[in-house]
């Protein structure tokens, strides 16, 4: 595959966060390309935001965020405030996708195997920078996912179902429109 398709392909995604915010709020040099960030916005936005909010809210908020045109300022706010949601979620992906930009940005996978990314201009941290970034990353973004459970709970709480090991079980929410299991919909 030609790099410009893969670029493409990268920049076709929709993502809740710009690379350039990853770069302004995490320290991310920048010159750093771009496009090399989008993979871990879109991995956090799978594996992180998704789990939080559950499939359906997630579904829902990447519909409403594509009909806002990818402009938190045109989010509606009812009878769901996305632009509260969204506000909440930002952080929580911001900084879990520097934390997985960190190995990858720290390593390169070659046809010779996995190696460290070194630099001729200055001296590389090694694998213990790189965990050191990524540990300091991780905390942050576990703090703002905390804060994001903690709005959820304030402001979803008769909409969401806990298990007993604290797992959200997200199957009364329904196209923006909760219903009860109850009430068997």
């Amino acid at each position: 595959m030609n790099p410009l398709d893969i670029i493409n392909n990268r920049n076709a995604l929709i993502l809740l966060v710009t690379p350039a915010e990853l770069k302004t709020l995490c320290g991310i040099a920048a010159n750093v390309q771009s496009s090399n960030l989008i993979p871990s916005i879109n991995l956090t936005q799978d594996m992180r935001i998704k789990e939080i909010l559950g499939e359906t809210l997630y579904d829902n908020l990447m519909i409403e965020w594509s009909l806002a045109l990818q402009n938190a300022a045109n989010l509606p706010i009812a009878p769901i405030n996305y632009l509260a949601l969204y506000n909440k979620v930002k952080p929580v992906l911001i900084w879990f996708s520097y934390c997985y930009f960190i190995p990858t940005n720290g390593f390169k996978v070659e046809e010779k195997g996995v190696m460290l990314n070194d630099s001729d201009f200055s001296s590389n941290a090694g694998v213990e920078g790189i965990r050191m970034m990524e540990s300091r990353a991780r905390k942050v973004g576990e703090f703002y996912a905390e804060e994001l459970q903690k709005y959820l709970k304030e402001n979803f709480q008769d909409n969401i179902d806990y298990n007993e090991e604290g797992k959200k079980n997200d199957s009364k929410f329904f196209s923006g429109i909760f219903f009860s299991r109850t009430n068997n919909c």
